[in-house]
């Protein structure tokens, strides 16, 4: 069953606006066929480590069989874990993992932040090539 774990839509930068409201980000998820989407608050798990993390969450809340993942994702607290880590765990735990390649654009790092700054100058368009869809 397809299923997101995500975070509410803030960096967590004090002041800084939602990337995504909730609410469209859920309506979004549904158009994909995601039938479980997991969003707890982050206070509720930012302590877990790595370890605990991938044992709570994935394993037992979620009962994980596929997990994918960019290459650059961390996490567990002060973001221990690397997609190496993961994949150990991934292995021991008989869980598939797909690691997703960083998206490039001229030779820049598709990411949040780069689409933040685009918005944020004003430059829609650009973002939305970014995206993939409309704002």
């Amino acid at each position: 069953m397809p299923a997101v774990f995500t975070f509410y839509s803030r960096s967590g930068k004090k002041g800084e606006k939602p990337f995504l409201e909730e609410a469209k980000k859920r309506e979004l998820m549904k158009e994909m066929g995601v039938k479980v989407y997991a969003c707890p608050p982050f206070l509720e798990i930012k302590d877990l480590s790595g370890k605990e993390f991938f044992d709570e969450i994935l394993k037992k809340r979620l009962s994980a069989a596929v997990i994918v993942c960019g290459e650059d994702f961390r996490f567990g607290k002060n973001r221990e874990c690397s997609v190496k880590e993961l994949k150990e765990m991934c292995r021991e735990s008989d869980i598939s993992l797909i690691v997703v390649p960083i998206m490039m654009k001229n030779g820049e790092k598709i990411s949040t932040t780069k689409i933040r700054a685009l918005i944020d100058k004003g430059n829609i368009k650009e973002a939305e090539k970014l995206l993939g869809r409309k704002i």
